[in-house]
């Protein structure tokens, strides 16, 4: 890889010419920048145009690609080393699949999770050209996006503080993925507690971005407090399905009352042991 980098290097710095490199007559003549790969190519041009093509989709331009290719050479000589860590195959380091896919979260809260995180939901952002209104729909006051439909929108802002206060959770969160990377450090191991907090997260993204939906699509206006109403009753159902040789139907009228998670908790826990 590093000798291939080295010529890439020459090939760009002069031009970016293939002349008196390959024995093709049509490759001498070409750019590399412009050469378009046939089936019969070397594979020494194939792993040229790899590259090539691998730095222009990294760095978004041919001239920033030529800009990284020059910042590897230090008094004329090409350095490898810098070749070989721009290069090198990297440790995926992701940690919050392993929180998405959690047997414990409802399928489709999950799916509606990941989405957000991969940025892929279709906020109005991403609809530039394709409709008029970009505004938020729950809000109308800014321009909707993934951050600021689950934390700065007002009726989201609503809804993360009680939800919040009602899991316990005192540290401030402003995007999707700070919120996951948080719960993955604080609500470690399979315990009942840390349970609650990954599903109500998951809980309030999909009902946040169901309500969100209700607006744009039928014209129904969900208010804050029956947003958290409706999270606060599906995370009591969750875990009613999780334990539900603790919590049973004595349980169920305390878990539709609205009752803090806590009191729920220390209540399914008499239960238990009465």
């Amino acid at each position: 890889m590093s000798k291939i980098c080295s010529l890439l290097w020459n090939f760009f710095l002069s031009l970016g010419t293939l002349e008196g490199s390959v024995s093709n007559q049509k490759c001498q003549n070409a750019n590399i920048w412009a050469y378009i790969g046939r089936k019969q190519d070397s594979k020494l041009i194939k792993q040229l145009l790899e590259i090539r093509d691998k730095m222009l989709s990294t760095e978004g331009s041919m001239q920033a690609a030529i800009d990284k290719l020059a910042s590897w050479a230090t008094e004329g000589n090409f350095s490898t080393r810098s070749a070989y860590e721009y290069f090198r195959p990297r440790k995926n380091n992701l940690t919050w699949p392993k929180l998405v896919w959690k047997s414990c979260l409802i399928p489709k809260h999950s799916f509606i999770l990941w989405l957000g995180l991969k940025n892929r939901l279709l906020t109005r952002d991403k609809l530039q050209g394709i409709i008029e209104d970009q505004s938020c729909p729950l809000c109308r006051a800014e321009e909707e996006s993934i951050d600021h439909l689950f934390f700065q929108c007002n009726v989201g802002k609503q809804v993360w503080t009680q939800i919040k206060q009602w899991l316990g959770i005192t540290r401030a969160m402003n995007t999707l993925k700070a919120a996951v990377k948080w719960l993955i450090k604080e609500a470690r191991g399979t315990g009942v507690q840390a349970k609650v907090k990954k599903i109500g997260l998951a809980c309030t993204v999909y009902y946040l971005w169901k309500a969100r939906n209700l607006r744009i699509f039928e014209g129904k206006i969900k208010h804050p407090e029956a947003i958290v109403r409706g999270i606060q009753i599906q995370v009591f159902r969750v875990i009613e399905g999780l334990y539900s040789d603790i919590v049973g139907p004595r349980g169920r009228p305390l878990a539709e009352s609205g009752c803090t998670l806590i009191l729920y908790l220390v209540w399914t826990l008499i239960l238990y042991l009465v």
